[in-house]
């Protein structure tokens, strides 16, 4: 349907250098009219969609601001494209949500041996898929670089913080009280 809307906007506007007997007549152009503002109001209702469904991610989740506007600003566009084509039943939806889900995940803290061990693994094609959706949206790829350099230096931070941290226990286990000997 939104194709057919375009085509017809397409033609309309290409109508201005065609002969007058080509112009659409009035209820042809109201009919046009009509059609693209249902064209819009169904893209508006569909961003709205899934802008509700990155903020349902993001709920309770504490991610880094760039990672949050990324998400609401980039990768929705993304999801919009992924709705537009086959809804939120298919497989391309179904991966683009995983991704985002992954993201929010990979910039929270580590916790423990295994969540480093998971980031290890997942982190490679993580970003794979990452630069493969922000391909399909024609980011600049000075953002598409930036955001992933911003990625690379959280995740230094993440992997400092958790070493100091076990560093900390570590040295906690070696000052019990129990150890020393008067």
């Amino acid at each position: 349907m939104l194709n057919d809307v375009y085509l017809e906007i397409n033609h309309v506007l290409e109508g201005g250098s065609s002969s007058r007997d080509d112009l659409p007549t009035e209820s042809q152009q109201t009919s046009i009219e009509v059609d693209r503002s249902e064209g819009f109001q169904s893209i508006a209702d569909v961003k709205q969609t899934v802008t509700s469904e990155i903020q349902r991610l993001l709920t309770d989740q504490h991610v880094p601001d760039f990672v949050s506007e990324f998400l609401l600003n980039q990768w929705v566009k993304l999801l919009v494209r992924i709705y537009d084509k086959s809804g939120m039943k298919g497989d391309s939806w179904q991966h683009a949500m995983e991704t985002a889900e992954d993201l929010i995940w990979s910039v929270g803290s580590l916790s423990s041996r295994q969540d480093k061990d998971r980031l290890d693994k997942l982190w490679p094609d993580l970003v794979l898929r990452l630069r493969n959706g922000m391909k399909m949206i024609s980011m600049p790829s000075h953002q598409v670089n930036n955001f992933i350099s911003s990625l690379l230096k959280h995740r230094a931070t993440l992997t400092m913080l958790a070493a100091l941290t076990r560093s900390k226990e570590n040295d906690a286990n070696l000052i019990k009280p129990e150890r020393i000997k008067a």
